[in-house]
């Protein structure tokens, strides 16, 4: 099956950029292309389509490649960019590679063409992936320090490797007080043992718990809180990791209480 391809040829030679597409065609690509000889050209098929490879020429009328790099990184595109040139000095292929070209490689031997091509494209994928994961550790770092609720993280042993802002409010805890040390220092002493043996007995089964819990703030007082724990498991099933998420429920139990005696 053809791989599709879409290719912005900066060229003006239209025999060079039919010889690159036969090439192309030649490797299993089925290439959609665009020929563009001039800057002007450039910006607008730029902006007009999406391309996955530009491959271009390193001198035309009136301006070269270092040009058509210049505006391609303007885009902020994250688009491979290859010089395919009949001559070009290795000083200034290394001139292009360190501002951004991805490759350089001669007319005359166009072999080297859907190879370089294929490896781009590989490196790409990797670019985008790496910047999408660390996008979402991002918004999880925003997410882990914004949360109202209290948020403890800890390894498949139970000590705390990470707890955040609301955590320390909610609790009278530092996280240097913490870190390091099992959750049971939270223990209120108003639950027996058969309630932990219930609660570890389905996190173990399920990877699961949750329920109303009374814990203590570091001041020794109790406080309801609702409490959610889930296991954080490997590729391989194995757990690493136990996160909690906790809230403060005083004010709730203080208005249930009140009803009640209104009642």
């Amino acid at each position: 099956m053809s791989q599709p391809l879409n290719v912005l040829i900066i060229e003006d030679s239209a025999s060079d950029a039919a010889l690159m597409l036969r090439h192309l065609a030649k490797a299993g690509f089925d290439v959609t292309h665009e020929r563009v000889e001039s800057a002007e050209a450039l910006g607008e098929a730029l902006g007009r389509r999406t391309w996955v490879v530009l491959l271009c020429d390193f001198t035309l009328p009136g301006f070269d490649a270092r040009g058509a790099l210049s505006i391609l990184k303007a885009t902020g595109h994250d688009i491979p960019f290859i010089v395919v040139s009949g001559s070009i000095g290795d000083e200034t292929a290394i001139e292009l590679m360190r501002t951004g070209a991805q490759d350089y490689l001669m007319k005359d031997n166009l072999a080297r063409l859907a190879p370089a091509i294929e490896r781009e494209l590989a490196e790409v994928s990797h670019r985008r992936a790496r910047r999408s994961a660390e996008e979402r550790l991002r918004l999880s770092a925003c997410v882990f320090e914004s949360a109202e609720e209290g948020i403890t993280l800890t390894d498949a042993k139970l000590n705390i490797v990470a707890v955040n802002p609301a955590f320390q409010e909610i609790t009278g805890y530092d996280e240097s007080e913490v870190i390091g040390k099992n959750p049971r220092i939270l223990k209120s002493g108003r639950h027996d043992p058969t309630f932990y043996r219930d609660m570890w007995a389905s996190l173990l089964a399920c990877g699961h718990w949750s329920g109303e819990i009374w814990n203590q703030h570091k001041n020794g007082e109790a406080y309801p809180a609702w409490l959610t724990i889930s296991a954080v498991r490997s590729e391989q099933g194995e757990t690493t990791h136990y996160v909690g998420l906790f809230s403060d429920r005083s004010s709730i139990l203080a208005a249930r209480e009140r009803v009640d005696f209104l009642s």
